[in-house]
């Protein structure tokens, strides 16, 4: 059995809905909804593993304050949500004998080449990479079990979802334009793809560090482009620099991921875009 702590969000639908489909048993946890338990991690976790069942053998941590911006504005609450009370929780979690599943990101690594392996050197520009990296430090340096997955830029094509491709597509409905950087790399992942091989690793007990990310290295403009075509929304897109756009931080121009453990020990291949 596991559980979900974030299964509010749009990574968290997306496990659920893969444990149904594959009858994995399963628990929620939220800070709003109606979750089998409730969880805020702007607070400390206080005794939230106690309140588990014995049979959870993973806790799957995709609970965060992602918007990269608002991790160096609001620093402080950002890391205390992303850091001191993540890693409290894990901690809870490894007490209990529960491996944690963490999910962390791309943004761990400078972006000055991409294809990044697992165990290549970990350099974030920005304070969202940085929390990142410091709750794998934390999983890293100690001597329990623990499942780090890092991901790239999640997608989903159903309407219902609130990915990032759903906000562009609504945009060029509105007829707005929309800057795209033609020198940032991103692997676009399936998000139920992704919840599919994290499943995967867990059910076989593997322990580490994967990555976890969609075979094609494409720009944001050529991403954004290939969207707007069917569209016949092309005359909307502008192609700009990652460098124009007005960002508290510099952004990583390529952390692409590589992926061959996981599809090496796997057999697991993701789709295209």
């Amino acid at each position: 059995m596991y559980i979900i702590v974030g299964s509010g969000g749009f990574l968290g639908v997306a496990f659920a809905k893969v444990f149904r489909s594959e009858s994995v048993e399963f628990l929620t946890s939220s800070h709003s909804g109606q979750p089998d338990f409730r969880i805020d991690l702007t607070q400390p976790p206080g005794d939230f593993a106690s309140q588990l069942p014995n049979e959870i053998t993973h806790g799957i941590i995709c609970s965060a304050i992602s918007a990269i911006d608002t991790c160096r504005r609001n620093y402080e609450a950002s890391f205390k949500f992303n850091v001191t009370h993540t890693i409290e929780l894990i901690k809870q979690l490894q007490n209990k004998g529960i491996t944690p599943v963490f999910c962390s990101s791309d943004m761990v690594f400078i972006g000055d080449r991409g294809n990044y392996r697992e165990a290549d050197e970990r350099l974030p520009l920005t304070a969202y990479g940085e929390m990142k990296m410091a709750v794998e430090n934390y999983l890293l340096g100690g001597n329990r079990p623990y499942l780090i997955v890092r991901l790239s830029k999640l997608f989903s094509h159903a309407k219902e979802d609130t990915s990032f491709v759903q906000d562009i597509q609504r945009k060029l409905i509105s007829n707005e334009t929309i800057s795209a950087a033609s020198d940032q790399f991103i692997c676009m992942t399936d998000v139920n793809e992704t919840a599919s091989a994290i499943n995967l690793l867990m059910q076989r007990k593997h322990t580490g560090v994967y990555h976890i990310a969609g075979p094609e290295k494409l720009t944001r403009y050529s991403l954004t482009h290939r969207i707007a075509m069917p569209m016949n929304a092309l005359h909307l897109v502008e192609e700009c620099s990652i460098d124009d756009i007005d960002f508290d931080e510099p952004r990583p121009k390529n952390n692409t991921l590589n992926t061959d453990k996981i599809k090496q020990e796997l057999n697991f291949e993701f789709s295209k875009f």
